[in-house]
């Protein structure tokens, strides 16, 4: 009688064991009973640890989906930045082509760079061409009366004023500015291109005549769209900074492209004697 209960509890373990699936219906050491019961425990580990694989499985599909958008989206701003920056050229050409403004007139081109061959200094430069003006100057608007509300040439922060030194010592007699990396540079006022391109020290140039013995002068650009002797409206598209091709992970990532600048140098001389630019440009909004 009293291995009747035993019995069935025994049979019950059984049929339970019968009902497990896979390696737990291995034998436990302490009998069928505990076989029992570390098979039921193992499988609702089991169901729990199959629905994380699940869960974990649909994340990993998710982030190969996003993965997939972002290499596209890449591939799309790059394409857009490309047509941007190739946009702006074809602008800034159009531009030149259709303004009614007085026809090129430039300086013979040997002569131009003999005299830049000839020169050690911008002042040197600036003093020459000062003694040699264009000729359109009678054809402009009068650059005197745009004296103290100049528009600056890029949208950037002040750096460095007239005079002041910089890290190294050096001091120049312009403005240092901050811009974004391809911003677009514009003339401050209607001139002509007495010359463009690399110069001493200052990278790449823009020498904007903005009336008879004036001169403009714009450096660090890295694209520069009129030529020597164009004619150029106030606010016409001269070209763009440094840094304008932006690589893929930097349209991802806005951290490292926040901290990215460049940097554009502005004078301003008359008779080839540098003046303070913050008597003719609108300083507003910048630092004292």
């Amino acid at each position: 009688m009293r291995s009747r209960p035993r019995s069935a509890e025994i049979l019950g373990a059984m049929m339970a064991v019968e009902r497990i699936e896979g390696p737990v219906m291995l034998v436990h050491p302490q009998g069928p009973l505990a076989t029992a019961r570390s098979g039921m425990m193992i499988a609702d580990v089991a169901a729990g640890m199959q629905a994380e694989a699940a869960r974990i499985g649909a994340l990993a599909r998710e982030l190969a989906a996003l993965r997939s958008l972002r290499e596209t989206a890449v591939e799309t701003l790059a394409d857009g930045l490309s047509s941007l920056q190739d946009a702006r050229a074809e602008l800034s050409q159009a531009i030149a082509d259709r303004r009614d403004l007085p026809p090129r007139v430039g300086d013979d081109e040997t002569r131009m760079l003999a005299l830049l061959n000839s020169v050690r200094t911008l002042q040197e430069l600036a003093t020459s061409l000062a003694e040699r003006p264009s000729g359109a100057s009678s054809d402009l608007p009068v650059f005197a009366s745009a004296r103290g509300r100049l528009e600056l040439p890029v949208i950037g922060a002040i750096l460095r004023r007239f005079g002041e030194a910089d890290t190294a010592g050096i001091n120049r007699p312009g403005l240092v500015m901050a811009t974004e990396p391809g911003a677009l540079v514009t003339a401050p006022w209607y001139g002509t291109v007495r010359y463009r391109g690399p110069l001493l020290d200052y990278g790449t140039v823009v020498l904007l005549e903005p009336g008879e013995g004036w001169l403009i002068v714009i450096a660090g650009l890295d694209a520069v769209y009129p030529r020597t002797g164009d004619v150029v409206a106030q606010g016409d598209a001269l070209g763009m900074m440094p840094g304008g091709s932006v690589a893929g992970d930097e349209f991802v990532q806005a951290a490292p492209v926040a901290g990215r600048s460049e940097t554009l140098y502005l004078e301003l001389r008359q008779g080839g004697q540098a003046i303070d630019p913050a008597d003719w440009f609108d300083l507003s909004g910048q630092r004292p």
